[in-house]
């Protein structure tokens, strides 16, 4: 674990209100630290912000061949998806 997946797991936790780093949280979808492509995956669920973009990375993630990438998008796939249904 590094820091900066540590520090983009911390974003997560703080939820909407991390609302403004959703654009450098996608970027970090390329990251060459699957840790930190993980990470920045269940944060952007955590966040829910950009979603039409955010999804579309995401969605993108489950076709690569890592396992864990793969349940990370799962995981902020499932997140948006529960954040849209009617109360």
């Amino acid at each position: 674990v590094t820091v900066r997946s540590q520090a983009v797991a911390a974003l997560g936790q703080i939820g909407a209100k991390a609302e403004p780093v959703a654009p450098a949280l996608l970027q970090l979808l390329d990251d060459p630290d699957e840790t930190v492509r993980c990470q920045a995956a269940v944060a952007l669920g955590k966040i829910g912000a950009n979603v039409a973009a955010s999804v579309a990375a995401l969605r993108k993630l489950l076709e690569g061949p890592s396992a864990p990438i793969k349940a990370a998008a799962a995981q902020a796939l499932g997140a948006f998806a529960a954040a849209a249904q009617p109360a």
